[in-house]
């Protein structure tokens, strides 16, 4: 139908509302109808629209007044396969829809990238024969789209089991069973289907542990992807941004093409920006037992929050880092919050303070290009040398920690840079809490002299040739670089246990085993 008025009539207008005002009785107010207008014949290059109006008396100056001519060619690139109509209010959403183009759809099928697979895997009419109302030994509760929330997988409790092996046939059809791994035993993505465009979000996505089968009002994953990426898309899902562009489409349910025609960065997992929104996902996934060993997966060693606090503060980084993910202005991402009216402000005020601070910090132009690379096998980012900001005290230990990463960078081919005073996730956060351990705000040579003193402690005089000690001004806040030469000989690092060997292990330190460490030297130092 859309294809046909598009190629073959003229579109005159097209006007949508709500029924707020009851312009129709005992229908719910939340409710749309679309006024289309249009001739038989010709071609439709661009038509006025308006949407979101609540008084049919605007019919009489549409389109002179409050309406957006929008091309079809820019419908035809966002909804290629359904030419779904976005809800523009202004021109701020037609640039930012021009603005996520770039980014691949989430239903485009990329060879060499991973790929998103949705299904609706048990029909709660056509399957219902499957359905037991308690658990069973061998049974697997079945998700409902209201059972879930944004990052959270239990927001209501279970209200049918379906037998594991039945359950298993079924999925698999007429294909033959050859234990092959399908997607319900893993960590999987999914998300309500049934969400309307006027409730408090729309878009709300989870990863559901292993062993749970869907409904089809939660529609999930038929591909099995790997932790990483489920923890991404289910954090890509979950900002505001996302929602922002889902809600501009749908009405009442969010069905798969709806959801493959939204853009989203196709990051692989080496790529720096993807590590920390997957760490903060991860802190508000894995909060229970069953998501132990997802956590391990991805790196993370301690149990997510249920701190309602702290869930709020990283769910408000994760929409800050989103929105730059995408490119987008301060006044853009402040013009997508403004669209969500039953959001309480706090939070959509804590989305904004966030987006500001991850925003890149003017300074110095090599700082923020070796900042904006991410942490890798040579560059490491560390929040303080002295003061742990947790316990807000000193710690021997982070003094510790920069001597065994100089350490591995000695150690490796190539050297390395450690940056003092960036957080993990790029952030510049500065050396005055470490400062101040000297009694005064600006203390670059005390601070200097306690490297110095530090490494040649650590690694002897001879060592001081291999490390240059610079300092940096990040709009006003100090960032120190430790740029490290690879040694000519092994760097080892002494304690009360003996001596022991670091290298670089992808953006990480490793310490090696003493096995380890004599294959290491006799390949890194022959002879």
């Amino acid at each position: 139908m859309r294809e046909l008025l598009f190629s073959s009539s003229e579109i005159t207008g097209l006007l949508g509302f709500e029924n707020r005002r009851t312009i129709f009785e005992n229908v719910d107010s939340r409710f749309k109808f679309v006024v289309l207008t249009f001739r038989k014949g010709g071609k439709t290059e661009a038509f006025p629209v308006a949407f979101m109006r609540q008084d049919v008396g605007e019919l009489e100056d549409f389109p002179r007044q409050g309406a957006l001519h929008i091309p079809v060619e820019l419908i035809r690139q966002l909804s290629p396969e359904s030419l779904s109509l976005m809800e523009f209010k202004d021109l701020v959403d037609v640039t930012i829809a021009e603005k996520m183009l770039p980014f691949p759809a989430i239903g485009d099928n990329i060879e060499g990238s991973w790929n998103v697979l949705l299904m609706q895997e048990f029909n709660m009419t056509t399957d219902s024969d499957l359905f037991l109302n308690r658990p069973t030994s061998g049974a697997f509760p079945l998700v409902q789209g209201g059972m879930i929330h944004q990052f959270r997988d239990e927001f209501a409790p279970a209200k049918y089991w379906i037998d594991s092996r039945h359950g298993r046939a079924r999925i698999l059809g007429k294909a033959e069973d050859k234990e092959q791994p399908l997607s319900y035993q893993t960590y999987r993505l999914a998300h309500r289907r049934i969400a309307r465009n006027t409730d408090t979000r729309t878009l709300i996505a989870c990863v559901l542990p292993p062993n749970r089968f869907c409904a089809d009002t939660a529609q999930t994953t038929r591909n099995i992807l790997s932790p990483e990426i489920a923890l991404y898309v289910t954090g890509i899902l979950n900002s505001f941004v996302l929602d922002y562009s889902l809600r501009q489409r749908v009405t009442t349910h969010v069905d798969m093409h709806f959801l493959y025609a939204l853009r989203m960065p196709r990051l692989s997992t080496t790529d720096p920006r993807i590590g920390p929104i997957v760490r903060r996902v991860a802190h508000l996934t894995c909060t229970e037992d069953e998501f132990d060993d997802l956590a391990r997966q991805v790196g993370e060693r301690q149990r997510g929050t249920l701190d309602e606090g702290e869930r709020a503060r990283l769910r408000a980084e994760l929409d800050g880092l989103i929105a730059h993910l995408y490119g987008l202005t301060e006044e853009e991402f402040r013009h997508i919050l403004s669209t969500f009216p039953l959001v309480p402000e706090p939070v959509k005020v804590a989305a904004l303070n966030a987006y500001r601070d991850f925003a890149p910090s003017p300074g110095d132009p090599e700082i923020g290009m070796l900042i904006s690379r991410g942490e890798s096998v040579e560059l490491e980012f560390k929040s303080s040398a002295r003061w742990d900001l947790r316990a807000d005290k000193p710690n021997k230990a982070m003094e510790d920690v920069v001597v065994k990463t100089v350490a591995a960078f000695l150690n490796s081919e190539r050297g390395g840079n450690l940056l003092i005073g960036v957080d993990d996730d790029g952030k510049v956060i500065g050396l005055d809490h470490d400062y101040r351990m000297f009694g005064k705000k600006n203390s670059r040579d005390a601070y200097e002299n306690f490297l110095t003193t530090l490494l040649v402690n650590g690694f002897g005089k001879d060592a001081s040739a291999f490390f240059d000690i610079t300092f940096h001004d990040m709009a006003g806040s100090d960032v120190v670089k430790i740029a490290v030469r690879p040694a000519r000989r092994p760097a080892f690092v002494r304690d009360e246990r003996g001596e022991h060997l670091y290298i670089r292990a992808g953006n990480s330190t490793r310490l090696l085993t003493t096995r380890e460490a004599i294959e290491y030297s006799k390949n890194r130092w022959p002879g």
